[in-house]
Parts: C-alpha cells; sequence; structure tokens
C-alpha cells in the first residue's frame, strides 16, 4: 500500500489472459485492449515469489509450459527439468535390474568393469544435462 492508503495500479495495454485453473493446461484466454490491475504487493516482492523450475511440482511444470507454449514461448529448459525428474529415477530403477544380475555372478572377471560403466555412464548424464542447459 502506498502512503496515502492507495493500492498500486497496473495498467496492461493489448494482451491475453490464459486461464491455467484446469488440471490439463490452457482451458480458456480472454484477448484484452486495456486492462487495470489493482496491485497489493510490492513489485520487488513479486519478482522474488517466483518460482524457479528446480522448486515446482511436475504439475507445475506441466501447466507453466503449456502457458508458454500457448503464447509462444522457449520451453525447453522447463521440459527438460520435467524429464529430467522422470529420467535419473528410470536410470537409476535399470541400473539396478542390470546391475542385479551380474552382481550373483559367480565367476567375475574384474569387479572394476562395472564401477567404470557406471561412472561413465554417470559423466555421459551430466555433460548431455550440461549441454542442454547451456544450449536452452
Amino acid at each position: 500500500m502506498k502512503p496515502n492508503g492507495m493500492a498500486n495500479i497496473g495498467l496492461c495495454i493489448k494482451g491475453i489472459i490464459y486461464d491455467l485453473s484446469g488440471g490439463q493446461g490452457v482451458e480458456r484466454t480472454m484477448n484484452f485492449s486495456q486492462q487495470v490491475l489493482p496491485i497489493t504487493k510490492d513489485p520487488d516482492k513479486l519478482a522474488n515469489e517466483q518460482k524457479d523450475p528446480e522448486e515446482m511440482t511436475i504439475r507445475e511444470l506441466r501447466h507453466q509450459i503449456a502457458a508458454y507454449k500457448a503464447a509462444y514461448t522457449n520451453t525447453n529448459k522447463l521440459e527438460m527439468e520435467m524429464y529430467k525428474r522422470i529420467t535419473i529415477p528410470m536410470a537409476s530403477f535399470i541400473f539396478a535390474l542390470v546391475g542385479a544380475p551380474l552382481g550373483l555372478q559367480k565367476n567375475r572377471s574384474s569387479s572394476s568393469a562395472g564401477f567404470a560403466i557406471f561412472h561413465c555412464s554417470h559423466l555421459h548424464l551430466l555433460w548431455c544435462h550440461d549441454l542442454v542447459w547451456r544450449l536452452g
């Protein structure tokens, strides 16, 4: 609130409002030529309340991706974050499925071969993550 008790007013000109209240992304849109928005919080505090992709749930990421795609905005980082949350646990599960039979073999020629395979695949995962993050 301003010192005289008045709220901050925001004026938007020529825009679109996206309704994300449904469970599956953008439900409806509203075009406007002029929209007055009463702002009750300080703009600096609003910027601090925005979530990073790492802080969002998968559902929030899906909603954000749908809104960005509706606005024809680049969604690569958001999609990468969402898919990373699915693929990393899945990779651990697959390593366990592959590693358990190898660990149960009686005649092992080298105990460090599995360790080397694990580290090579982990480095490859980190390299791909870094590459996608830099390319945006």
